[in-house]
């Protein structure tokens, strides 16, 4: 069986964090929407934080198992990323 994982990690002021696993999925397309939402909400929590004035200064790099959030002055970026990955078995405990 496969399952797809969506993480993430960033930089802020050159300091690089390991993110968190955003979720588990059953197919790369739902593991995609969670990952737009993810980059949508990252886009909006930068504005309010002021790491950066408005949208306009956020180049988004976009591939079909990741992306990338960089701010234009490059002291900041964000790494989502889809793994698949094989399991045997799924268990809930």
């Amino acid at each position: 069986m496969k399952v797809y994982t969506l993480t993430n990690a960033w930089s802020d002021s050159n300091n690089l964090a390991d993110g968190f696993c955003y979720g588990v999925f059953s197919t790369a397309e739902k593991a995609r929407q969670a990952m737009k939402k993810a980059v949508e909400e990252t886009k909006e929590n930068w504005i309010e934080c002021e790491k950066v004035e408005d949208e306009d200064e956020i180049e988004i790099t976009e591939e079909e198992y990741s992306c990338t959030l960089e701010s234009c002055d490059e002291a900041n970026f964000e790494i989502f990323k889809i793994e698949k990955i094989e399991v045997d078995e799924v268990s809930n405990g």
